[in-house]
């Protein structure tokens, strides 16, 4: 398995584990660390690079390596298009799929659509992670032979339902709301931190995360110091299951921005609030759109500006008592639907 994808690459690889003989993982890392989790794995090399194409290059490396020791794969899963190219070449009598994620395809040199189009024929599956995602793929590169299969991302830590129960018994105690992002434009936090202000919702909104905008935030909240919001800054995974199974809700009102390369394909961390019970209020574009019936598993943000976001957390205050149900679904929609084991079983069984 080759990508650069780091968290789907770990995630999908262990699901593929559980059920195949031998996984051999070639991912990128930020810090070149081997998480624990990987004792399944008959092999594992966590490569980083300065660049692109100081990364490819490595990944090249890699798999001339196996080729001149001879071993063989039957399935090579590129998670990314641009992983594939050297998978392609190295190893062309193996199966080959790529997992399409949404960002990664939005490429406007006329090279690399070209070099995008020729790898993603050579493929005999394109994993899509999302409806939106397949549609985008449909729009930016026509007139594609490639078989496509719409395959939902897993969560990465499911709640047991009497978590998410207990955390619902707590009627008379303001509600948290929670974001955690990468701190950029599309993430659209101005407007989340605008909309919560002028909702005036008791309680606290927590935002983890960092990024080019952080410091415009704190700048934002200076202009609001009796505003309840607190910048976490970057946070362990321990810390990050505390703030989910703490909030409430989770609000994830970002934009669509095509024009900048910039959509959100499927929405795993959406996915991931609702697996702990949380409401998630999250823009109704993208793959997130896919993810939530609104009212039902959470609530839509049709606008995504200050306003849209303040209605929202408004109804959350006057309509407390149907929160509790919607927390509920939307973990049994995370748990049942977005599973990584199932995730890895559609793609052995479309490859066979």
């Amino acid at each position: 398995m080759t990508g650069g994808v780091e968290s789907y690459s770990w995630a999908v690889s262990q699901a593929f584990a559980r059920i195949c003989r031998r996984v051999t993982l070639i991912t990128a890392s930020t810090d070149g660390r081997v998480p624990d989790e990987t004792t399944r794995l008959s092999e594992v090399r966590s490569l980083r690079g300065s660049s692109q194409l100081a990364l490819l290059m490595r990944f090249v490396k890699q798999l001339l390596c196996h080729r001149i020791k001879g071993d063989k794969f039957d399935v090579i899963h590129a998670t990314t298009w641009r992983m594939a190219i050297p998978a392609a070449l190295v190893f062309p009598r193996s199966k080959l799929l790529i997992t399409v994620h949404g960002n990664e395809i939005l490429v406007t040199s006329l090279p690399l659509k070209i070099l995008m189009r020729w790898v993603m024929q050579q493929a005999d599956l394109l994993v899509c992670v999302s409806g939106y995602t397949q549609s985008l793929l449909r729009e930016t590169v026509s007139s594609l032979d490639t078989r496509t299969l719409v395959n939902y991302n897993g969560v990465s830590n499911s709640k047991r339902i009497q978590d998410v129960e207990e955390k619902w018994l707590r009627p008379d105690q303001p509600l948290t709301t929670f974001t955690v992002c990468r701190h950029e434009s599309r993430k659209n936090l101005f407007a989340a931190i605008e909309g919560f202000i002028s909702s005036g919702i008791k309680g606290e909104y927590r935002i983890a995360g960092s990024g080019p905008e952080t410091n415009k935030l704190k700048e934002l909240l200076k202009k609001h110091p009796s505003a309840n919001v607190t910048l976490l800054g970057r946070i362990s995974e321990n810390q990050l299951n505390n703030e989910f199974a703490n909030a409430e809700i989770f609000l994830h009102p970002q934009l669509e921005m095509k024009g900048t390369g910039d959509v959100e394909g499927f929405g795993l961390v959406v996915a991931d609030a609702m697996a702990h019970g949380c409401v998630v209020i999250a823009g109704a574009n993208g793959g997130t759109k896919e993810l939530i019936d609104h009212k039902l598993t959470g609530l839509s943000l049709n606008v995504c500006d200050s306003d849209d976001i303040a209605h929202e957390l408004s109804w959350c205050v006057a309509n407390r008592g149907q929160l509790n149900s919607i927390g509920l679904a939307a973990h049994r929609r995370a748990t049942q639907d977005f599973n990584w084991d199932s995730h890895a079983a559609r793609i052995i069984s479309e490859m066979q």
